[in-house]
């Protein structure tokens, strides 16, 4: 009987102890599985803005098409693709995805009030977790008037350097990650 009793309690044992290591190994896969769901959607994004570039030669169609699936890439409600004028001090609007017309014409961003901008031109990716306490904003009222809570920003960069920045915009305060900045 002892025997028998000693048996069930080792078997007890060992199957906790496999169920609790199969339950951690179910956990990872389905991390795992997330995290590779994420990078082919990333991927299919760039695939995708490969081939709106390649579709046609109207920039304007182009940059439309890429705020598009950028918005659509982060899972988020809205992005611009803001361009430098010729003389290099301002960022016009040059596409929108998702955004009011009166956002959008709340005015260019001019590199000498917007400290966001020259960093982003300087070549640095940000993100804005909480654009209610971020003070490198030039327009911050108009944001949350709009409903923005978190922005990623990225430069454009060309050949002879910076050309403009492409922004994505969140109604969610910090819903950007370090994964999506790169």
């Amino acid at each position: 009987l002892a025997l028998i009793v000693s048996t069930m309690f080792v078997a007890a044992y060992l199957a906790s102890t496999l169920r609790s290591r199969l339950r951690k190994r179910e956990i990872e896969v389905v991390t795992l599985s997330q995290n590779l769901l994420r990078a082919y959607t990333r991927l299919q994004t760039v695939y995708e803005a490969a081939e709106a570039v390649t579709s046609t030669l109207e920039l304007n169609q182009v940059l439309d098409r890429l705020s598009q699936r950028t918005a659509n890439a982060l899972d988020v409600r809205a992005c611009s693709i803001r361009l430098l004028d010729e003389t290099g001090a301002r960022l016009y609007v040059a596409a929108t995805y998702g955004l009011s017309e009166t956002y959008v014409k709340k005015g260019d961003l001019f590199l000498d009030q917007n400290p966001l901008a020259r960093e982003v031109l300087a070549g640095k990716t940000t993100i804005l977790g909480n654009i209610m306490t971020d003070k490198r904003l030039q327009y911050p009222a108009e944001a949350i008037a709009e409903g923005i809570r978190s922005m990623l920003t990225a430069p454009l960069l060309g050949k002879q350097g910076p050309r403009g920045l492409i922004r994505a915009y969140s109604v969610e305060p910090n819903h950007f990650t370090a994964d999506d900045a790169t």
